[in-house]
């Protein structure tokens, strides 16, 4: 081969590919647990719909298309059900770097989350976590895929399908499904869009407060104040446990300045620059005001 010819080929094998970028498929939405899963139907008095899947299955790949990834069907499950996603081979897959569980990456709270491109709200920790929890009782018939609607108050099947199946019979029964949890349990008392901006701000709250940013955190949860008087026990709770984390850091830093108000005023007051911070924007402010003046009297 010519030695000309030959340097310009050498220089093309020698240049790395370039990965191309992963993109997220879009499909409903799942539970990141199932006891989330069972705690979100609950309060939403919706069924949750079970898929038993088995990683590149053929039939399941025919009912990803029709029903998983289906416009319609994503609009109704997004107001109709909570979703709950069972995959069968999924180690082995991980293992084997099947193309089935690439992953993106995603920017949340600050911090780069690879999620699952096929099921594009789940990492591969929530996948493995919901494969071992209780939701992998329900493929009675030990075929894939298996559809099941479960009533999350009995924690009973309502209704299933083996194999592929028309979604208009899906939709419809948990329509009606949903008419009965409703009937016997009553209507909900929180929406879907508040309960996840319930849960963004509980997220954002918790990065404030491992940040010691107690207004921050005050604030992401503030917001709800007005109609948190309505809103169901379990959701209250959430709020409340904010507040008292915020609390218990705020308390902390007064104590620390009292503490050291007894016997090293100088070092009190350079804890305070400490404590100001923390409690800057906050009711607890106030109270290290009280503190500062009477060690400058």
């Amino acid at each position: 081969m010519n030695l000309l010819l030959a340097i310009p080929l050498l220089a093309t094998l020698a240049v790395p590919t370039q990965r191309r970028k992963v993109k997220p498929i879009k499909c409903v939405r799942f539970a990141t647990t199932w006891e989330g899963a069972i705690t979100e139907a609950k309060l939403l008095r919706l069924p949750m719909v079970v898929h038993s899947h088995k990683i590149d299955g053929p039939e399941c790949k025919i009912l990803r298309g029709r029903l998983l990834e289906d416009r319609r069907y994503m609009r109704f499950a997004a107001v109709s059900t909570v979703e709950v996603a069972v995959v069968a081979g999924f180690e082995e897959a991980v293992e084997d770097k099947n193309p089935a569980v690439v992953t993106y990456e995603k920017r949340v709270e600050g911090k780069t989350i690879k999620r699952l491109a096929r099921w594009p709200n789940l990492t591969i920790t929530d996948m493995r976590l919901v494969n071992a929890s209780g939701a992998q009782e329900y493929n009675f018939a030990e075929v894939h895929p298996y559809t099941t609607v479960v009533d999350p108050f009995t924690r009973g099947e309502m209704k299933s399908w083996k194999g592929t199946f028309d979604k208009k019979e899906l939709m419809d029964f948990v329509k009606k499904a949903m008419s009965e949890i409703r009937r016997q349990h009553r209507q909900p008392k929180i929406t879907r869009k508040e309960l996840y901006a319930l849960d963004a701000a509980e997220a954002r709250a918790r990065h404030a407060l491992a940040r010691k940013r107690l207004a921050k955190a005050l604030s992401a949860v503030a917001r709800f104040d007005r109609r948190l008087a309505s809103w169901p026990g379990e959701a209250r709770k959430r709020v409340a446990a904010i507040r008292a984390a915020a609390a218990k850091i705020a308390n902390g830093e007064l104590a620390a300045v009292q503490a050291l108000a007894k016997d090293n005023k100088t070092a009190a007051r350079k804890r305070i620059a400490v404590a100001t911070n923390v409690l800057k924007g906050t009711d607890f402010a106030k109270k290290l005001a009280e503190l500062k003046a009477k060690l400058y009297q």
